[in-house]
Order: structure tokens, then sequence, then C-alpha cells
């Protein structure tokens, strides 16, 4: 069986480090300490089901981060991992769909572990959306777009 894969980018090696020890009994957990590394690796593999991103990182910080993977790869489910974030903050950025779930740090293992899950669940939601869409949009028969594509 296939372990889902996850992203964990942040600055702080041991962050990384912890992040991987919880996780990588159900997962395959990459590591990186720049979100310009983030990139290169998404870009070489683009099927990461859980990217995770700490919010204040030199260069790009977790919300520009987030924000570009969106717009590279929306089938892939966005946490951002943050000890100094305000609730009016993380409505305005869930609310523009920037990232789906936040990680508080320091966290709890057993409620990360049940975060992933809950996570995993969502990215089985947005692929069925994904294929619905195309559903949608697609003759059944020639596989071409149809007249509500063009609508």
């Amino acid at each position: 069986m296939n372990r889902p894969k996850v992203l964990c980018v942040d600055d702080d090696e041991l962050i990384l480090e912890a992040l991987r020890r919880v996780l990588d009994q159900e997962y395959q957990v990459f590591t990186s300490t720049s979100t310009e590394h983030a990139l290169e690796l998404l870009e070489t593999d683009r099927h990461f089901d859980i990217v995770i991103s700490d919010y204040q990182m030199p260069g790009k910080n977790g919300i520009e981060f987030l924000r570009e993977v969106k717009r590279r790869y929306p089938i892939c489910v966005r946490c951002l991992l943050t000890g100094q974030i305000t609730l009016d903050e993380i409505s305005e950025f869930i609310n523009k769909n920037i990232f789906h779930k936040f990680l508080i740090k320091p966290w709890d293992n057993q409620q990360l572990l049940l975060q992933m899950k809950e996570a995993l669940q969502l990215l089985t939601l947005l692929k069925e959306k994904e294929s619905l869409s195309q559903l949608a949009i697609t003759d059944p028969v020639t596989q071409l777009t149809n007249h509500r594509f063009f609508q």
C-alpha cells in the first residue's frame, strides 16, 4: 500500500525532524528548509498529498508559499504551521482558500495525526470535486469539451 506523501517546509531543522518522527509511520515525509527548495521538490514530483508550511520563514513566508502551491497544484491539501498568528489572519487566509488547515506550534502528536487523517479525507473530496467538474464539461462519447464548457 502506498503511503500518502507529505511535504513539510520549515526553516528550523529541529521542527522538521520532529514532524518526521511523528508522521513517518503512516506517511512518506519529505522536508525542506526553504520555500525555493520546496517548490523545486513539488516541480520534480507533483504528487504530494499534503503540504505543511511554517508561517514565518526567510524569503517567501508560508502564506506566499502556500498561495503559489495552490496556483500550481490545486488538488493538494495545504496546511499552515505556526505559533504566531491571529484569529483574524487565520479567518482571512482560510476564506481566501490559501490554506485548508492550520496547525499550532507546539503541537500535540495525537492531534497532529488526527489533523493529517482529516487532511486526507479533504484530499479525497478535492479529487472527487475535480473529477465531477471534468465530467460536467466533457462529452462522455468523444471526450471533447461540451456546450456547458463554452458557456
